[in-house]
């Protein structure tokens, strides 16, 4: 059975009446289509009811890192804050909209919620490459057979 056997029809309903798009597409597409959506939607409900510090034991010492990149321009030493023996970039991107963000004084619960909204976006970012991934995974053929 070739890939045209196993194809499902999915319908998209608009909001303005039953007007529906047909598109046909493979089982493994609707899998990993699937996947996303379930992993999308199940990050934007965690997302908007938990907190910055809320059911995570080390986001104290990563904001640290943050501040402290932000205030001193600078990296700390690897064992100078908790979380400083982590790679910098996140960390990095994280310190200039805190900076910014300190420079409009905007108050440090907003910047705590925007950083978390910015992993977030990161997470997404991820998840949207992984999704890259495993799609040319599964549709991968090798030349080859050992």
């Amino acid at each position: 059975m070739g890939d045209k056997t196993k194809s499902i029809s999915m319908v998209f309903i608009r909001k303005n009446g039953f007007y529906s798009l047909y598109r046909s597409m493979t089982i493994k597409k609707v899998v990993i289509l699937s996947l996303f959506i379930i992993s999308f939607i199940v990050r934007i409900i965690y997302f908007s009811h938990t907190g910055p510090f809320e059911r995570t034991a080390d986001a104290p010492g990563h904001f640290e890192y943050i501040e402290f990149i932000s205030e001193n321009i600078t990296l700390p030493a690897i064992n100078e804050l908790e979380q400083s023996y982590h790679p910098p970039l996140y960390y990095v991107v994280s310190a200039v909209f805190h900076k910014g963000l300190s420079l409009v004084n905007v108050r440090i619960k907003t910047i705590q919620r925007i950083l978390q909204f910015l992993s977030f976006c990161f997470h997404m970012g991820f998840l949207v490459a992984g999704t890259f991934i495993l799609k040319r995974y599964i549709s991968y053929k090798p030349i080859f057979f050992l």
